[in-house]
């Protein structure tokens, strides 16, 4: 089937990434701290180590592809709204990544780690994507009024979700790194595509999509839109709500947060998958702690 779950907890888990050989997962565990903390786990399964652990919330980890002894995640810390923050993964003092004045969350690196495209609400509530790059902070996606979130980088350009007019739904948008040459990607009347996500290479993406009756499921399409695959394993409800895809550094493997519902519509549970990718080949489920 392809599947692998990573994490087991009763409690939510959420937001992976990829520590730049491939070989861990970060993620946002709330078992200990229902505010959240940055967990880090290998992604065969197995006991999980935290990382965090203040008073308040750190979630949304991100691990530069240049610097696996450091991870970037958002903290509140400082103040309610968030701030990107760096760590040693072996435990240290945090450090802030965006300079003030610009609160800043949902930190994503470039492929070579040299740039970080992050969301900030200074200007606009709703939220806009900004990037950084040798400490200097430049606009990207900033429409007013306009929610503009989840930024995700490639090699040439920067990919992010937008809410359509009103009340429309989310879209997936691209633009080049100047904010320039927008698209919308996935423009699907009335239904929501989120979270998108590049392999290394540039070859692929993944991002969530809504379905009409009901649930989400990860979409992987080749660079050019075609070659779509709907990552669905055997096991999967019609109702679970796959979000936050996420490539191994190799672009083999696929890791995401689904969350399953209860009789009542609400979340009674939210864990880190993996698909391979490749073959499609049964890896197992792996019990965690």
């Amino acid at each position: 089937t392809g599947l692998r779950q990573v994490t087991t907890d009763p409690a939510p888990d959420s937001g992976p990434t990829w520590s730049p050989d491939g070989v861990d997962i970060a993620y946002a565990g709330f078992g200990e701290d229902p505010a959240g903390d940055i967990y880090r786990i290998a992604a065969g399964g197995g006991e999980p180590r935290r990382l965090t652990d203040s008073p308040g919330a750190d979630i949304q980890p991100a691990w530069s592809p240049a610097d696996e002894d450091q991870i970037t995640f958002t903290t509140s810390r400082f103040q309610e709204v968030g701030d990107v923050v760096m760590m040693p993964v072996a435990g240290g003092p945090v450090e802030r990544v965006v300079p003030e004045p610009w609160d800043s969350s949902e930190p994503s690196w470039s492929p070579d780690g040299q740039r970080l495209a992050f969301v900030t609400r200074l200007d606009d509530r709703q939220g806009d994507v900004y990037l950084l790059k040798d400490g200097e902070v430049t606009p990207l996606a900033t429409e007013p009024g306009t929610a503009e979130t989840g930024p995700s980088q490639e090699g040439f350009g920067v990919y992010y979700t937008e809410l359509g007019e009103g009340d429309g739904p989310f879209d997936v948008w691209s633009a080049d790194r100047a904010g320039a040459d927008r698209v919308d990607l996935t423009d699907r009347p009335g239904l929501d595509e989120t979270g998108p996500a590049w392999t290394a290479d540039g070859r692929r993406l993944a991002y969530s999509e809504a379905q009409p009756d009901g649930g989400a499921r990860i979409v992987v399409t080749d660079a050019d839109g075609n070659g779509r695959q709907v990552v669905a394993p055997p096991g999967t409800l019609s109702t679970d709500i796959d979000l936050d895809p996420a490539w191994s550094p190799d672009g083999t493997r696929l890791a995401f947060t689904r969350q399953q519902l209860d009789s009542m519509g609400l979340v009674a549970a939210s864990t880190i998958l993996v698909v391979r990718g490749g073959d499609g080949a049964e890896i197992g489920r792996v019990a965690g702690p």
